[in-house]
């Protein structure tokens, strides 16, 4: 979290261990009391913890506390504070994409057929633009497949909207 720019102070961190009664298939997701389980009486308050919860879900009497407990996996989850994006509204540039954006043409395989689409970068895209399908919309995080009758459009805040076809 440190390489992404967070603080370290700022991060909070939340010990947890997946538990089941012991033989059961399926853990539950158990907050732990403490960072590290020292004594016997750590270990007795995080089997009690799971006692509770794994009540709070199914039903007093589904307890097999017989069978024992089994911890199946130690875990840590850590916490940070979302930077809010800073979003800043663009004059609008016209439908037409720049000629930086096309990549192209490919086929793809949409509703049982071959189509030709038309191959664009996500990044590249201007306020204003419209792309109408058969489109693909690439971009490293993710891949937008945009149908024949329908419409993508950027908004002046860089925003994708998507209208489906009538």
């Amino acid at each position: 979290m440190s390489a992404e720019g967070h603080d370290l102070r700022e991060v909070k961190l939340y010990p947890f261990a997946m538990m089941r009664y012991t033989g059961q298939l399926e853990d539950v997701e158990v907050p732990a009391p403490t960072f590290r389980l020292e004594s016997d009486e750590g270990l007795d308050r995080l089997v009690a913890e799971f006692d509770r919860i794994y009540e709070a879900i199914n039903r007093s009497v589904s307890h097999y506390r017989e069978a024992g407990h089994t911890i199946t996996e130690l875990g840590m989850i850590a916490r940070v504070e979302k930077v809010k994006p800073k979003l800043t509204r663009r004059s609008l540039e016209g439908e037409i994409p720049p000629e930086e954006a096309r990549k192209g043409k490919r086929k793809m395989y949409y509703g049982r057929a071959w189509v030709e689409a038309e191959l664009w970068e996500m990044d590249s895209l201007r306020p204003g633009n419209r792309i109408s399908g058969p489109a693909i919309v690439e971009h490293p995080a993710t891949t937008l497949v945009i149908p024949a009758g329908d419409l993508v459009w950027v908004d002046e805040w860089t925003i994708l909207h998507y209208e489906h076809g009538s």
